[in-house]
């Protein structure tokens, strides 16, 4: 920009006052670069941003214009010091303004891209109220931290020989030696194993050395960081294959290319029954109760032990064909090993929907599934759709369900705030939420005679890793419904250590390839099988 905008303005504006042509130069610069954001954004997204970038830029305009106006205020004063005379050390107090303002940059400037990464003014309030909010122990760290580094920068003004010792430290073969020890050292840290020998949370913290990820804090429910927003987006819809393209995360995209219909009352949408849809090259056979299955007698035959599995994309099997989804694979597995010993048949129902969240299992299993007469209930629960859930239902005020109209109140959650200020809200209660939802899914399966069991699928990614907060969350959620009662199995193990490219289709989020597939099938096979009481055998 300063050879392109900068300098050619400066040299025809300068005959009108040096002083004119730094203000207009300068703020040409950041006009030319505002707009050449939104058309970016514009080309990429299809929108054009104009008052948030504007904000934004304009905002930088004007720190940089005061910082050019004081230096060209400084450069106009007096010379204080011959040339080539050496400078006198500070004063402390002069030292300490010094070293206040360096800080003062780096503050400003993290301010700034707190504001840059959030996509209202609402959204960056809540951001700065949930760091305002932190703990005090956080508060006495940071001070201290801050108190170190401004004691280090006054020292090194009030001893020149520091400063001069540092310098030729980085210039000579000791410098040298430095930068390839904290190399050799960040190689090491990026070792996956010496990693996992400093603990869980410490290795969760060193991922980022080894893998290139997205923020996965909020990217399972539309918070992603900016740049993820600006590219990520195009790399997920655009699913090279025949058929339908889609975001395999958003229901709008959904319902617009038919795989799902929106229904009235409180599921919301359902697969449509007795359709073939293609998607991504492949066959995916509805039948006539809208499950993704073969079709099934209402009433459960004699002999027949029944189980009904109740998930999103990875467990309706999105991508591959009819013949090759896990739960199918199960299911013919039991029937070909199990059935010719204790004389039951087998039958699993897949009730999976893309983008349920536990809110609509949960009705889902009272008014749909109870029907059929399941002796197992699996519930696999995916913490994204759950969020997503609580942020939508936010604006449409959920009084049909008292307990989160409930729990909303509490968390001071209103139809006016936008989707970032509701998430931070709703991490307050989310805990009693999920324990109201999973308590009635719990007392649903009871009452049908089922047993329930919370059920763990991997999450597969392709250029991401599921950050030590999520792991937590779901390892949280997963000793919730324990305490419940719920029996739980965790298939997550030994399915993701092939490569990722192995398993997963092209670069789709969650979505596992017919390897996957089989993997899934064969650790859901095995816990089963383990468990005598989840196939009948008494």
């Amino acid at each position: 920009m300063k050879k392109l905008v900068y300098y050619p303005a400066y040299m025809r504006l300068r005959m009108r006052g040096t002083t004119f042509a730094l203000v207009a130069s300068t703020a040409l610069v950041f006009v030319a670069t505002w707009w050449l954001h939104a058309l970016q954004w514009f080309f990429l997204q299809g929108g054009l941003p104009l008052a948030w970038d504007g904000m934004f830029w304009g905002v930088a305009a004007l720190l940089a214009l005061w910082s050019v106006l004081a230096e060209a205020r400084r450069a106009a004063g007096p010379a204080v010091l011959a040339p080539g005379a050496p400078a006198a050390p500070p004063r402390l107090g002069a030292a300490l303004r010094h070293a206040l303002r360096v800080l003062g940059v780096f503050a400003t400037t993290s301010l700034l891209w707190s504001l840059w990464s959030s996509r209202s003014l609402s959204e960056w309030s809540g951001v700065l109220k949930q760091a305002a909010a932190s703990p005090l122990r956080d508060w006495f760290v940071l001070t201290g931290v801050l108190a170190l580094l401004i004691g280090a920068g006054v020292l090194v003004q009030l001893r020149p020989e520091l400063a001069r010792a540092v310098a030729a430290a980085r210039s000579g073969s000791a410098g040298a030696w430095a930068r390839a020890a904290a190399c050799a050292l960040l190689l090491l840290l990026g070792w996956e194993r010496a990693s996992a020998a400093l603990g869980a949370p410490i290795a969760a913290a060193l991922t980022p050395l080894r893998v290139e990820s997205s923020a996965r804090q909020d990217a399972d429910a539309d918070g992603i960081a900016y740049y993820d927003r600006l590219i990520q987006r195009d790399r997920r819809v655009v699913w090279a294959w025949s058929g339908a393209q889609f975001d395999p995360e958003d229901v709008p995209t959904f319902l617009r290319n038919a795989i799902v219909r929106p229904v009235p009352g409180l599921l919301e949408f359902e697969l449509p029954p007795s359709q073939r849809l293609e998607i991504g090259g492949q066959q995916h056979t509805i039948n006539s109760a809208g499950m993704r299955d073969r079709e099934y007698e209402l009433r459960k035959p004699p002999r027949t032990w029944r189980i009904a599995l109740l998930g999103t994309c990875v467990e309706m099997g999105m991508g591959v064909s009819d013949a090759e989804v896990w739960e199918r694979q199960v299911e013919l597995q039991l029937n070909q090993k199990q059935s010719s010993v204790n004389g039951l048949r087998y039958e699993i129902l897949n009730f999976s929907v893309p983008a349920y969240s536990v809110f609509h299992h949960m009705f889902q299993l009272e008014r749909k599934v109870a029907a059929y007469e399941p002796d197992v209930v699996l519930l696999s629960n995916h913490i994204g759709s759950t969020i997503k859930y609580l942020i939508a239902v936010a604006r449409t005020r959920p009084e049909f369900m008292p307990e989160l109209e409930d729990a909303y109140r509490r968390a001071g959650i209103t139809p006016e705030l936008d989707d970032g200020e509701v998430r931070r809200r709703v991490a307050g209660v989310l805990e009693d939420i999920e324990m109201w939802a999973l308590r009635r899914f719990h007392g649903a399966c009871v009452e049908m005679g089922a047993i329930p069991v919370y059920l763990e699928v991997p999450v597969f990614e392709a250029d991401a890793t599921v950050e030590f907060g999520m792991t937590m969350r779901i390892d949280q959620v997963r000793s919730l419904a324990e305490r419940l009662g719920f029996l739980t199995i965790d298939i997550r193990k030994g399915v993701q250590e092939p490569a990722l490219s192995e398993i997963m289709i092209s670069d789709m989020y969650h979505l596992a390839n017919a390897n996957g597939h089989r993997l899934l099938a064969a650790r859901l096979y095995g816990e089963l099988s383990a468990r005598p009481e989840l196939l009948g055998i008494r």
